[in-house]
């Protein structure tokens, strides 16, 4: 897996830059949105290789979840999540998101049904977020096939952060 993180200043405008293709013009961005985006990198700085966002959710939205318990819970579900990105090896992976968290991967799936107690939502994710192999894929599945041939599965993330974000609302 390839990891990158920008570490100085002049390396955040200078990545920020190249993503809108500006790379030799300095970056002027309004106050507000400028000092956003230094602090989220430096929040992805102290977070890293996990996304500030995935431990946000974590923590926040699964706290709710009276079958849940925090630390072990986050540290069992992360472990899982890990260990799937090492076996698949995403070559789209800079860092360890939200939507890394799979439940066609039968250890995440039995933590989100059983530790979580969300086995209700199963079908649903099998039909519509993410099946298991051998299974009928998923909608979202589909039409990262159909849609989106040879390209990170962009749907299928999309559909697998709103089901985690959306759990424990």
């Amino acid at each position: 897996m390839a990891f990158f993180v920008l570490r100085s200043e002049v390396g955040f405008r200078l990545g920020i830059a190249a993503l809108g293709g500006e790379r030799e013009k300095e970056l002027r961005l309004p106050v507000i949105l400028y000092h956003a985006a230094v602090e989220l990198r430096d929040r992805f700085a102290r977070s890293y290789p996990l996304h500030p966002k995935l431990l946000e959710m974590l923590t926040e939205k699964t706290s709710s979840l009276s079958t849940f318990q925090r630390t072990r819970g986050m540290l069992r579900l992360l472990a899982r999540t890990i260990h799937h990105l090492w076996r698949i090896q995403p070559p789209d992976a800079a860092s360890i998101h939200t939507h890394h968290m799979d439940p066609a991967f039968e250890p995440i799936r039995t933590e989100i049904n059983v530790k979580l107690g969300q086995g209700q939502y199963a079908p649903a994710v099998k039909s519509d977020v993410a099946a298991v192999a051998g299974d009928e894929p998923a909608l979202a599945q589909r039409i990262d096939a159909q849609k989106y041939p040879g390209l990170p599965p962009v749907t299928a993330y999309v559909a697998r952060t709103i089901f985690c974000i959306s759990v424990a609302v």
